[in-house]
Order: C-alpha cells, then sequence, then structure tokens
C-alpha cells in the first residue's frame, strides 16, 4: 500500500494521522493496532479503524516517542499504549479479550428490550474487505452502508456498471435482511476532484452530503439507478437515505428522485441541528430518519471532530445532544417513522439504552461493537427525556426471567443531567461525577514513565479529561511491533 511501511510482520501503526482512505485500506491481518499523534475519536479514520477492529488510540501526544521495532501493548478500551510490557500484562490483556469475545458470543437473536420491545441492532459497512464480518455478525442488516469507498482515490466516478455490482454483492450477503444505503457523502475530509471544491475554505461547512448534487446532478442519479437495479436482482430489502439534509425541502426533493428509480423506502440523516429542530417536517416528506451523532455533536457544539482536544465536546452523553435526539425520535414517534442512530453513540452499550428510552427504533456500530451493545436490553418505557432507564439490558433468546441488575439497589447508579457538561452518574447516597463514555474517558494527560506510555493519575472521577488526552476507539488489545511513525500519508 502506497505510503505505509511494510515490515514483513505484523505491526502497530503509528502516524500522525492517516486519511480515511488510508485507513479504510489497511489490512487487519498485518496492522494489528493503531496509534496516532492527531485525530479525534470521531473522527472518519477512529470510525474506520473500529469497523476493521482495530485496537486504536488517537489523540496520543505521547505518541511521538515511540521508536520503530518497540514492543507495545495497545488498549483501545483503556485508551492506553504499554511499551515494553511484562508477560504478566500481556497475560492479563489476553484474559480480558477472551472475557469480552465471551460475553459477545453469548448474545444472539433480534434485538429486542427485555418486556420485548423490538430494537433492530444493525452493523455499519464501509468498505468492500469488511463484507464478510459484517454479513457474519449477528445483526438484523446493516443500517450504514457507507458508499464513499466506491469513489475515493480516483480522478473520476465510478461507472454505472462497477456501481451495481459492488452493491449486488452487499446486497446479496444480507438477502433476506435490511440494507440502508447512504447516498454520496462527498467533501470535508473526503475530498473528491470530481465532485468537490479544491478552494473550500471550510469544506465541513461547504459543499458536502446531498449538497454536491446540485453541482454534480448525475452523481445522485447514476447511483440511485445503480442502487434500484442490484435491489431489483436480489433479497435484501433495500432502504436509501441522504446525508447532510438541512431543511425539509431537500428530503421532499430526495425522496422523489429515489422513488422515481424504484426505490420504495427514502429517508434523511439527521447531522445538521436544523435538522433535528425541524425533525417533524422531515418526516413528513421521507419514510424513515437516520441521527448521525458524529457529525450532529460537531455541528452543535461548532466543534472539529477532527480535533481530539475538543472530544469532551464531542462526548455523546451531552444533554444538548441527547434534546436533539429526543427531538427527532419523537418527531419520527409521532409520525409513524422509524428513527435509528448510527453514529458511535450507538456503539456504547451503556447509552444504547438510554437512546432506546429517547424513542430510537433502531442501532448501528461497528460489527465488533454490536454485541456489547446488544448484550443487555432495558424494558420500554415512556418516551421522556427525564425518564432514564433504570434497568440493564439483556438480549434474550430464550424464555426464562429477566434478567435485572446484580449490585445491590444502593451501589445501582441513578443518571441526572448537567445543563453544562456530560449526563452525571451518580450513586444514590454519594456526590455526582462527570463519566466520560469510553472513547473519551481518561485519568490524566499522556507522559513517559518507566519505560511505558501509560496515562498519568492526577485527575480524578469529577474531571473531564484535558487537551491533549488520548481517545479510546477499539474495544481490544493488540501486541506487537511498531513500525512506520513517519511512513503514514498524513491528512491534508
Amino acid at each position: 500500500m502506497p505510503g505505509l511501511p511494510d515490515p514483513g510482520h505484523p505491526y502497530v501503526l503509528v502516524a500522525a494521522d492517516l486519511s480515511p482512505a488510508d485507513t479504510a485500506l489497511l489490512d487487519p491481518a498485518r496492522v494489528r493496532a493503531l496509534v496516532t499523534e492527531e485525530g479525534g475519536p470521531t473522527s472518519h479514520t477512529a470510525i474506520l479503524a473500529k469497523i476493521l477492529g482495530l485496537p486504536a488510540v488517537v489523540a496520543c501526544e505521547g505518541a511521538a516517542l515511540l521508536t520503530d521495532g518497540s514492543p507495545v501493548l495497545v488498549d483501545g478500551g483503556a485508551g492506553t499504549v504499554l511499551t515494553d510490557p511484562s508477560p504478566e500484562q500481556v497475560a492479563g490483556a489476553a484474559a480480558e479479550e477472551e472475557r469480552r469475545r465471551r460475553t459477545a458470543a453469548a448474545s444472539s437473536g433480534p434485538g429486542r428490550t427485555a418486556d420485548g420491545h423490538p430494537v433492530r441492532l444493525m452493523v455499519n459497512l464501509g468498505a468492500p474487505h469488511e463484507l464478510a464480518a459484517a454479513a457474519e455478525a449477528d445483526s438484523e442488516g446493516v443500517g450504514l452502508f457507507r458508499t464513499e469507498f466506491l469513489y475515493l482515490d480516483r480522478a473520476t466516478a465510478p461507472g454505472a456498471e462497477e456501481q451495481r455490482e459492488t452493491y449486488r454483492r452487499v446486497f446479496d450477503a444480507f438477502a433476506g435482511r435490511r440494507v440502508v444505503v447512504r447516498t454520496l457523502d462527498a467533501g470535508a475530509d473526503k475530498p473528491l476532484p470530481f465532485a468537490t471544491a479544491a478552494d473550500e475554505p471550510n469544506p465541513a461547512l461547504g459543499v458536502r452530503g446531498l449538497r454536491t448534487a446540485v453541482r454534480h446532478p448525475e452523481l445522485l442519479d447514476t447511483q440511485l439507478a445503480a442502487v434500484a437495479h442490484a435491489a431489483r436482482a436480489t433479497g435484501a430489502e433495500v432502504w436509501v437515505m441522504a446525508p447532510m439534509v438541512s431543511v425539509p425541502a431537500e428530503a421532499r426533493a430526495f425522496a422523489e428522485q429515489a422513488r422515481s428509480h424504484g426505490l420504495r423506502t427514502a429517508g434523511a440523516m439527521v447531522e445538521v441541528p436544523a435538522a433535528a429542530l425541524r425533525a417533524g417536517q422531515l418526516a413528513e416528506e421521507c419514510d424513515f430518519l437516520s441521527i448521525g451523532t458524529n457529525d450532529l455533536a460537531q455541528y452543535a457544539f461548532a466543534a472539529d471532530r477532527m480535533l481530539g482536544s475538543l472530544a469532551a465536546l464531542l462526548d455523546p452523553w451531552q444533554p444538548a445532544l441527547l434534546e436533539l435526539v429526543r427531538q427527532s425520535a419523537e418527531a419520527g414517534t409521532a409520525h409513524g417513522r422509524p428513527v435509528g442512530v448510527c453514529g458511535e453513540a450507538a456503539s456504547d452499550p451503556l447509552l444504547a439504552l438510554v437512546l432506546v428510552g429517547l424513542g430510537v427504533t433502531s442501532l448501528s456500530a461497528a460489527p465488533g461493537c454490536l454485541a456489547a451493545s446488544g448484550a443487555r436490553s432495558p424494558p420500554a418505557r415512556s418516551r421522556s427525556a427525564a425518564s432514564w432507564p433504570a434497568s440493564p439490558w439483556r438480549r434474550r433468546t430464550r424464555p426464562g426471567p429477566v434478567g435485572r441488575s446484580r449490585r445491590p439497589p444502593a451501589q445501582r447508579r441513578s443518571r441526572t443531567a448537567d445543563r453544562d457538561g456530560p449526563v452525571r452518574r451518580r450513586p444514590p447516597d454519594g456526590p455526582a461525577a462527570v463519566c466520560l463514555p469510553a472513547r473519551t474517558r481518561a485519568r490524566g494527560p499522556a507522559r513517559k514513565a518507566a519505560g511505558t506510555l501509560e496515562r498519568a493519575p492526577g485527575v480524578g472521577s469529577g474531571a473531564e479529561a484535558p487537551p491533549g488526552t488520548p481517545a479510546h476507539v477499539g474495544l481490544s488489545s493488540a501486541l506487537a511491533r511498531t513500525s512506520g511513525r513517519c511512513h503514514a500519508r498524513v491528512r491534508s
């Protein structure tokens, strides 16, 4: 692969940053983990690493201290990079990984709450080499099929025949299940010479997503025709949705165009605060809504998702973000439209139950994260922002009593909303403490101490992760030697 090292053995890739195109083409058999100095936990690079099943730590300032050939243990769940790990530390990581795999294997079957309320659990898909793992996952289909991989790293758009064949392979792999196709989402950190302008001063706020169809209508028309043609030849239930919808008129125009090609179910992504605030009007114009929490947080908090130093603002537990999710979900319920979440928030097992409590009807995450999100399920409850769920998730596959928390009632955590920060979880008899989700929870800044890159203690629970704190991406650990810190292609 141009620009990336090939030492002839599996390795941990350390880089300043990677473009989404490079990350999507990484071979997990060669690259065992990813560590970057830059980037954010909801950047496309981090998301793609999770889809590939690569443990990853992004925004790790201490990565510059690593040298080629150093043995390191990367824990994507804890957000740590440990140099020269001891045999005991390696054994402990292996045991934890085996425990995680057993937990994931114990969860199967359709998603639903403990009292029978259905919640679709679906996978995200973004590249051809991800197809086998995604199809084998115990899911109810694809909640987000990213089609950009067909367009990246090429001077011209793919032809209709190439698109039809690619879509057909995906639809065949998910025959009998639903596949939600997101049309081309070009722009921002995915520039295309034939679709986006190179001179935009702020690409994230420029012509991206559905807006490219205004400038190049043939791109969307060709893609919808190819999707419709492939759908007719397979047994999958194919839905399509448009990214970066801002106003109801855009949703209406997209739905009409999709239906003109024979695609009966067309939806809109809620990634712009304006779309969330007018979700009821959007729901009137299309058949479903899909909330992209990564971009929705970016635009709601004016925080670049590529910057690890702003990870706390992009925390999916932020009450303002959850309020936008609630408004969208309630609008869907009022109009009889399903509302899914396909952003990184859906991969947080604890947050998943909150999303369902807010009215979300489906969750879509990377295949490796799906079992964790579905391992527990809360009972159905009123769709109120104040009705935080109190019982754990359990995805049941056989008759039996509904499981509840094994903790004594006094030790079970309650949840309250803080107007100025992430949702707080606190013991009933103790002080409130800010709880950051797995991708941003931290105990201090990265440093080198006693031969490690473990984070220094000193910032206890109750404080947000400071700027420069490594962000978590993966769910597992990897042990290998580092390689290529200076060779990876840096995102421009």
